[in-house]
């Protein structure tokens, strides 16, 4: 991530990423996301316990949600949810993510892993 301030999208849709509640074999499951010209993605936290969130590379993607530049973007996204803007300029490629679910004592699966894809 390059020295400086952070330059949000200025206009685009919010998009959004749902972490469910758990399913009948005690498992949380997410969906691909694509970012497309998403200005912001909300994390809707539907699990009935608190998320952690580890977006390793997240800072390419996202304005990191403290201000300080960092490769990395770890968050703790609550049942009210976290928004994340993302940067005027992402770097174009995959992004796996981990979110740790302590309604169920475990991560969240996803098509092998959960994965924002820009663009």
């Amino acid at each position: 991530m390059p020295d400086g301030q952070a330059v949000a999208r200025k206009a685009g849709p919010v998009g959004t990423i749902t972490i469910p509640a758990k399913d009948a074999t005690n498992k949380i499951k997410i969906k691909k996301f694509g970012i497309a010209d998403n200005a912001s993605v909300q994390f809707l936290n539907q699990t009935g316990g608190n998320v952690s969130l580890w977006i390793p590379d997240g800072g390419l993607l996202f304005v990191p949600p403290d201000g300080v530049p960092s490769r990395d973007i770890r968050v703790d996204v609550p049942a009210a949810g976290r928004t994340l803007s993302v940067l005027a300029s992402p770097k174009d490629r995959r992004y796996l993510y981990s979110a740790y679910c302590e309604a169920i004592g475990d991560f969240a699966e996803g098509n092998s892993a959960p994965e924002i894809h820009c663009p």
